[in-house]
């Protein structure tokens, strides 16, 4: 069935089981009477449009979009609590900022999961913030390996001398250096001094000759002063740079220097404000960047000059913002990138440790040195838990606690859809087909599915995120429908076929309150039958409830009764107890009786005992005296022996003395005969053993005593000569066999080139007969 014969039926339905062709020529006037679309070209427009695949979910449509677009296609609903939230904290900015107080600085974390709309949140912010006067920068995260300093300045600069304020058609550095010019020239006007127009502007050129010394010029200068659009020119063709720096230093030279900021670095600010857009501010801006090595790259020991010069001109810089009375807001989206780049890297956990701290460091100083300054800082919930802990104490009490980003409603996520959609083909200048059940090109069903999905009711609700991104592969989907040969009668019969849907889901709903209605009469009929059996009940619970009194008062006067008795019952217990107490007493007295003649008796014991202990203890020492009388004797006919068996051993030692000095004479005269002795006969391959040491001396002299053998000598060399002349051959072969190892004879064998292998016999005669 083609477009046309469907296009008669006044209805729009479809039969179910038919299949159906569409074409994209121009449309019967039936089509364009029946409702379906406003203008007959509007379905070769669509068809251009899904030609060009553009697509209003997709990120880089969101990015190229413009200021005003970005701000239509939000939603106010969408985490209206953070947003309020954070409009009051710059708003509190912009207030302390104007009236000089303390603070003015807001450092604001947004957390939530991925895509909950964090993104979306800050994009949103930019035009409120920038209508009240502020400079928004929005700019990724820190992700290189240099200083921190150095990025945020270069990138805040590079910002403020290439884009303006709102409704400014001048840089927006020359816009906050414009006060202190202005001032400036106010006061060199009103000085007094004669030379007025020397101080400020270039030398006779042609055009210093309109500016003299009366007074009707200085008026002029300073009715231009005060307005921006006049004194631009004159800043940028008639004034001497240095000269009108220089007045400039020297007004706010107190300001300067009670905030300790360096003259030099705010000098080079101000030149770069008065250079014209172009090549001159251009070179200009990378002089002040001439110390600095690449971003890339890592400051070291021994560049402490380039920390100082950057802390300088990051101080010089907020100076400028503080008083030029201007508010800028930094938003750092993201920050989940910079700890992938970091872990990509692969550093341990200290340097990582290390690298954020530092990072937060840096970024602190942006709220120790000035003020009119907002941070806007987006980051996942479950990472921002992490960095949260390693952060140094005094940078987690500039963060104020973080906002958390909620899921948006699904009456906030149509508008949402809805007004993009809107602003999407309002821009390719194309009517949307009107229809309740529609979104276009969606249907209302297809977007309560696919947010809130119901095929699955435990799944929490998506984010914003991914919604957008699947919204965005359905508009494709739609898109490529049309480049098929569908066009908007498609999609308007697929609504169609919806709506028909609800209708009889409508109808089977009046069923069913009808059927409701009948049950609802039989249930009044089983009520009133109630009611009469609840008549009858309560009948019977009047005649109980009589009964039930007579029973109370019977009760009552036998609790009279009782209550007598009890009372009979408690004069006969005092009575009672004042007996037990005197017994008790008297009981009490006796006791202490007993105590007291029971200690007499323990200390009459106690005497007892001492007196037979002090007995046996005169028994024992009695006895011990006549043991040691025994002993006394016994000891004094030793000691006899002892004395002539000591005279004894004094003789005897005598002779041993005399004796040794004999051998020792004899000693002598061996050790000189010994010297005298022909060595030629000992073979020199012996001392290849033991001259290396690898026999110790000890174990030679022992083998020496086991084979009878006397040793005198002492030292090395003459034991083994002693050995030489007391063993023979097979002797100092088994000494060396028994005192050598088979790994210390294979290293000798090594150490004189010659073969490792075989027994320690071999090794021992390989050695020998080498």
């Amino acid at each position: 069935m083609s477009l046309g014969e469907n296009s008669t039926n006044t209805n729009h339905t479809l039969p179910e089981k038919e299949e159906i062709s569409f074409s994209l020529v121009t449309q019967p006037e039936e089509a364009i009477n029946s409702g379906w679309l406003q203008f007959p070209a509007d379905d070769a427009l669509l068809c251009e449009i899904a030609q060009t695949r553009h697509n209003p979910f997709s990120l880089i449509a969101a990015d190229n979009m413009s200021r005003e677009a970005v701000w239509e296609s939000n939603i106010h609903n969408i985490n209206k609590a953070c947003r309020e939230e954070l409009m009051g904290a710059i708003q509190r900015m912009f207030h302390s900022v104007q009236k000089n107080d303390e603070g003015g600085n807001e450092w604001i974390v947004l957390v939530g999961s991925a895509g909950s709309g964090k993104t979306h949140l800050l994009r949103f912010l930019e035009k409120p913030v920038q209508e009240m006067g502020a400079f928004y920068l929005n700019f990724r995260p820190f992700v290189g390996k240099g200083s921190v300093v150095y990025y945020l300045v270069r990138n805040l600069l590079d910002e403020l001398r290439s884009r303006s304020f709102l409704n400014e058609d001048y840089p927006a550095l020359l816009s906050m250096a414009m006060p202190l010019f202005t001032t400036t020239i106010q006061q060199v006007c009103q000085s007094g001094d004669p030379e007025w127009a020397s101080r400020l502007f270039l030398k006779p050129n042609g055009f210093f000759s309109r500016f003299d010394n009366s007074n009707t010029n200085c008026l002029d200068v300073q009715k231009k002063a005060q307005n921006p659009e006049e004194l631009i020119p004159l800043l940028q063709n008639r004034f001497d740079i240095e000269k009108i720096v220089n007045e400039t230093l020297h007004t706010y030279r107190v300001s300067l220097t009670s905030g300790s900021i360096p003259s030099k670095a705010f000098q080079q600010l101000l030149k770069l404000a008065l250079c014209r857009p172009g090549k001159e501010s251009d070179i200009a801006f990378e002089s002040m960047f001439a110390l600095d090595r690449s971003e890339e790259n890592e400051i070291g020991p021994g560049q402490e000059d380039v920390i100082q010069y950057q802390d300088d001109r990051l101080k010089a810089l907020l100076a400028l913002i503080s008083l030029s009375r201007k508010v800028i807001c930094l938003s750092m989206d993201q920050f989940e990138e910079t700890l992938t780049r970091l872990k990509e890297r692969h550093i341990d956990s200290a340097r990582y440790d290390g690298i954020l701290a530092s990072f937060f460091t840096d970024l602190a100083k942006l709220f120790n040195y000035g003020k009119g300054t907002a941070l806007f800082f987006s980051c996942q919930l479950n990472d921002w838990m992490d960095i949260s802990r390693r952060l140094p104490a005094q940078v987690q009490r500039r963060i104020k606690p973080p906002v958390n980003l909620i899921s948006p409603s699904e009456a906030d996520l149509f508008s949402l859809v809805e007004k993009r959609l809107r602003l999407f083909w309002k821009e390719k200048k194309f009517s949307i087909p009107e229809h309740p059940e529609m979104i276009f090109p969606f249907t209302k069903k297809e977007l309560r599915d696919l947010c809130f999905r119901k095929e699955n009711p435990t799944v929490a609700q998506d984010t914003l995120g991914n919604i957008l991104k699947i919204l965005g592969t359905l508009f494709d989907e739609r898109m490529q429908e049309v480049r098929e040969g569908r066009n908007v009668h498609f999609f308007l019969h697929r609504a169609e076929i919806i709506q028909r849907e609800k209708e009889e889901a409508e109808k089977k709903r009046a069923t069913e309150i009808e059927e409701q209605k009948e049950i609802a009469l039989k249930e009044k009929k089983r009520q009133e039958e109630l009611k009469e059996e609840i008549s009858k009940l309560e009948s019977l619970k009047n005649q109980n409830l009589e009964e039930l009194q007579k029973l109370e008062k019977e009760k009552q006067d036998l609790l009279r009764k009782e209550q007598s008795i009890e009372a009979q019952q408690q004069t006969t217990q005092q009575q009672w107890e004042e007996k037990k107490k005197a017994l008790i007493e008297k009981e009490k007295k006796l006791i202490d009786r007993e105590h007291s003649q029971l200690e007499q008796e323990k200390k009459l014991l106690e005497k007892e005992k001492c007196l037979l202990q002090q007995e046996m203890d005169i028994a024992e020492f009695t006895e011990k005296i006549k043991a040691w009388q025994k002993e006394r004797k016994d000891w004094e006919e030793k000691e006899k022996d002892w004395q002539e068996k000591e005279k004894a051993w004094h003789k005897e030692r005598f002779s041993y003395e005399e004796e040794k000095k004999n051998l020792l004479k004899i000693i002598e005269d061996l050790k000189e005969k010994l010297k005298k002795v022909d060595r030629s006969h000992i073979p020199n391959n012996y001392e290849r053993i033991f001259n290396t040491h690898t026999i110790p001396i000890v174990k030679v002299r022992q083998y020496m005593g086991s084979h009878g053998c006397e040793v005198a000598s002492t030292g090395r060399q003459n034991t083994l000569d002693e050995m030489y002349d007391a063993l023979n051959h097979e002797e100092i072969m088994e000494c060396i066999e028994i005192n050598c190892t088979l790994s210390d004879l294979r290293a000798l064998c090594s150490r004189y080139n010659l073969p490792t292998y075989g027994t320690k016999k071999d090794l021992i005669n390989r050695i020998l007969e080498s």
